[in-house]
């Protein structure tokens, strides 16, 4: 079981009043933290996304504050990870929760700007 948070603990503390890395550690859950807001947001955090998701063995929660950046994160990996043509990505992005606005931006930026590379 593994958790792919996309906000820093100590956002998570702040907004939610728990410590997401000593809950994970608590129900033997693998916690990989990548931080990402829209301005952070490039094809290296497709790549380090793609790294822990890929290397999981078992169900994959994806975690954020609203599901937008979820949304953008996972439709700039079918982009560049499966080759998913782009309006499919962001189609996909969008049903998992990416809305118009800045997350949606950066979505389109990367994928715009990114090199597919499924298979490697």
């Amino acid at each position: 079981k593994t958790v792919i948070s996309l906000k820093a603990p100590e956002q998570v503390l702040d907004a939610r009043g728990y410590d997401p890395r000593t809950v994970a550690r608590q129900l033997g859950i693998d916690l990989v933290v990548i931080p990402v807001s829209a301005d952070s947001y490039d094809a290296a955090t497709v790549e380090r996304f793609a790294r822990a998701f890929d290397a999981s063995t078992g169900p994959v929660l994806i975690h954020c504050g609203s599901s937008s950046t979820v949304g953008c994160v996972w439709s700039g990996y079918l982009f560049v990870k499966r080759g998913m043509p782009a309006a499919e990505a962001l189609e996909r992005g969008a049903a998992a929760g990416l809305r118009e606005g800045p997350m949606s931006d950066a979505a389109e930026r990367v994928i715009r700007t990114a090199k597919p590379n499924a298979g490697q």
